[in-house]
C-alpha cells in the first residue's frame, strides 16, 4: 500500500494563490482522498469475496468426497 502525507504551508500559498484557487485545490484534495478511501474499501470487499468463494469451494469438494464414498 502506498501512503502519503500532504503538508501545506498556508503563509507561502496565500501570497501565490487567490481564495478561489485555494478552495479548488482543497476540493480536489478532498475528492482524491475520498476516491482512495473507496478504492481501499472495494479491495477489502473483493478480498472478502474471494475468501468466501474459496471456503465454499472447499466445503463443496468435501461434500462431494463424502457423497462419492457412500
Amino acid at each position: 500500500m502506498v501512503t502519503s502525507r500532504v503538508m501545506v504551508h498556508f503563509d507561502d500559498l496565500l501570497s501565490v494563490v487567490n481564495d478561489a484557487q485555494l478552495k479548488s485545490a482543497l476540493n480536489a484534495y478532498k475528492e482524491i482522498t475520498q476516491l482512495m478511501k473507496r478504492a481501499s474499501e472495494q479491495r477489502k470487499r473483493k478480498a472478502g469475496d474471494k475468501l468466501t468463494v474459496c471456503i465454499l469451494e472447499k466445503i463443496l469438494i468435501t461434500m462431494l468426497k463424502i457423497i462419492l464414498m457412500i
